[in-house]
């Protein structure tokens, strides 16, 4: 049998350029990096120890014992720490070392060393290789040990970028997906066609897929200072939010620095912002990370530090920065603002860190100061959204996406969710979670569920003729509209401004919104309920009182809140609640809807239960209404 070293040559060199690549251009001060060096390291060692096994296999008489039993051992070792490494990679990609103890980091480490401890030990070495008639190498009855811990360290990884993976960019998961493909496809096909040895070669072409979603350092670095940036910053301070790690967080504002460029010239300038980002750097402890929001402010992350650390870091920067600042030519105080605070307690969104982070504060008094990051930064978030809605609300700058519903017994989209969305430039996507309870407090909801009321009714009024296949669209109806006794001839008139039909419209009802008068909101929902309008109760699962709620009002619908089912993957006892839930809501004569809706295995689950209809990402996430039409069409098309 010939062996085709040629595929090693093809991994070595792609290997030895990943090295190179990463030496020259990556930041190996990050944990992650370095652990994509080890990566492709172990490849270039694997690929190079490999060539020598097949070149004596491929002539005999080349043979030599000991190099071979020294080849063989290193490729063996080697290439088993490769998913080991690619798992340990992902990890720090979300920066898991901060999150679970240096144990369990030895706990995953101890199949690895067995194994490799059995390679350097003879006689356990004969049950994994042996070289039949002296010569030939073959592979002894422990030898698939090696792709058991293979597959282990494999799982892990996939755990991991499952478990996070919405603090994962798209890209990074496409890596490892292709990467853990590229791992073990080559792997089953080597083991029926051994002449083939390409196992190596792919999987140093996953690992190049890995390195080309590695940030380039020159897109997260500021190209005068060499500081990492805003867009830096916000990333990591996004996946912070995604995983839930709590972090420190110390904001240094230094104003009126366009003034001082002017005054002193920019070459000053930017030579005292290195010397300012310098400074912070060298009192910052390991692991915590500097950023240079813009030039003279300064941003840090600081990962499970507590208050006294942050003022102490924070303290020091006062001292410094209360002083002057040398330039060619003189000097100059510039004094600061710095504002100490954490993640998520006092910024409890990504939209309040980028406003905070963004927000230019005058120091209140001459020299620098500290200050904290509390309330008064969350009114501050408040009234810049507040401004942004109420603008949106006179432009007409709100918008409305649909998130569509589909039905398990005709098996396809039945209806869909109407979800109201707001964008500022400055702000970003403002979270729904954060702009419906403000607009409440605001007395904003009234102009808010009319205008949203409206778009739907246009939306249906728009495709009466079209085949999108919708039956009714649902709309949320909050609790200050549920106690608003002129809401029903409003709507009276929109609908017949548009005439659409109220049974093609579902009227969702929270239990906070249930809760908040239910003398009024009787009225009001028996007065809708009367002209035809379909009724839901949202969030089911979610409060205290969800089944007297369900006794008492005529819904003909409970969605059951998305905590329920992904809770049901979890445990067995929030199984059987979802199975009892929908068993009860069937024999009260109503129909479910269950939301979070993301897996194929959700899905199952639920058609087996009964369950009418199904939402969630699994079919699509709430898009605007032009990609909603397009989606409509081809799933209405393929009935």
């Amino acid at each position: 049998m010939t062996y085709f070293w040629q595929f090693d040559i093809c991994a070595l060199c792609l290997a030895c350029i990943l090295v190179l690549d990463t030496l020259m251009h990556k930041d190996l001060k990050q944990t992650k990096n370095r652990w994509f060096l080890a990566m492709a390291v172990a490849m270039v060692i694997s690929s190079i120890s490999d060539i020598p096994g097949i070149l004596m296999q491929n002539n005999p008489q080349l043979f030599d014992r000991v190099t071979s039993d020294v080849s063989t051992m290193v490729f063996l070792t080697v290439r088993n720490t490769l998913p080991w490494l690619y798992a340990c990679y992902v990890g720090s990609l979300l920066n898991l070392q901060r999150r679970y103890k240096k144990i369990t980091t030895v706990l995953i480490m101890i199949p690895e060393i067995i194994m490799i401890g059995w390679m350097l030990f003879m006689p356990a070495r004969r049950l994994v290789y042996y070289y039949a008639d002296g010569t030939t190498y073959k592979h002894g009855p422990l030898f698939n040990a090696f792709y058991v811990l293979t597959a282990m360290y494999v799982l892990i990884g996939v755990f991991i970028v499952i478990r996070y993976r919405k603090a994962l960019k798209l890209k990074t998961k496409a890596a490892f997906y292709c990467f853990t493909l590229l791992c073990l496809v080559p792997v089953v096909v080597q083991s029926f066609y051994p002449m083939l040895k390409w196992a190596l070669f792919f999987q140093t072409l996953g690992l190049l897929g890995a390195a080309l979603t590695i940030d380039n350092e020159e897109a997260v670095r500021s190209p005068e200072s060499g500081f990492y940036n805003k867009y830096a910053l916000y990333h990591d301070a996004k996946q912070a939010y995604d995983i839930g790690d709590k972090a420190g967080v110390i904001f240094v504002k230094v104003p009126s620095t366009q003034n001082v460029a002017v005054a002193i010239g920019g070459n000053a300038v930017a030579k005292i912002n290195c010397d300012m980002g310098n400074f912070i750097l060298r009192i910052l402890p390991p692991h915590w990370q500097m950023y240079e929001v813009s030039c003279n402010n300064y941003a840090v992350l600081a990962p499970t530090a507590n208050d006294t650390d942050l003022y102490g870091i924070a303290s020091q920067i006062k001292e410094r920065f209360s002083g002057y600042w040398e330039y060619d030519g003189g000097s100059i105080d510039l004094p600061s603002v710095i504002l100490i605070g954490s993640i998520p307690d006092k910024l409890a969104s990504i939209e309040q860190f980028v406003y905070v982070m963004e927000e230019e504060i005058v120091p209140e008094r001459n020299g620098s100061q500290i200050m904290r990051i509390n309330e008064t930064a969350k009114e501050a978030y408040e009234a810049k959204v507040e401004f942004v809605l109420r603008n949106a609300i006179k432009t007409n700058g709100l918008m409305v996406y649909y998130q569509p519903i589909y039905d398990t017994n005709q098996n396809r989209i039945h209806t869909a969710e109407a979800l109201l969305r707001l964008f500022d430039p400055e702000l970003g996507m403002i979270s729904p979670e954060f702009f419906i309870p403000l607009a409440e407090k605001r007395g904003l909801m009234k102009e808010i569920g009319d205008f949203v009321f409206e778009e739907v009714c246009r939306f249906l009024s728009r495709h009466r003729e079209g085949n999108i296949g919708l039956t009714s669209v649902d709309v949320n109806i909050s609790a200050v509209q549920c106690i608003d006794r002129e809401l029903p001839e409003r709507w009276d008139r929109i609908i017949a401004r548009y005439d659409v039909k109220p049974e093609q419209i579902c009227l969702e009802i929270t239990e906070s919104a249930l809760s908040s008068s239910l003398f009024k909101m009787g009225s009001v929902i028996e007065d809708l309920r009367k002209r035809g309008y379909l009724l839901a109760l949202d969030d089911y699962g979610t409060g205290y009182a969800n089944n007297a709620y369900v006794m008492q009002f005529p819904f003909d619908v409970i969605k059951i809140d998305k905590s329920i089912l992904w809770g049901a993957d979890k445990n067995e006892k929030s199984d059987k609640l979802l199975h009892h839930s929908v068993l009860m809501i069937h024999d009260l004569g109503m129909q479910a809807v269950v939301e979070g809706v993301e897996t194929p295995q959700h899905r199952e689950k639920l058609e087996s239960a009964g369950v009418e209809f199904l939402q969630g990402y699994i079919f699509s996430k709430p898009v605007p209404e032009s990609e909603a039409v397009l989606f409509f069409e081809k799933t209405a098309a393929n009935v």
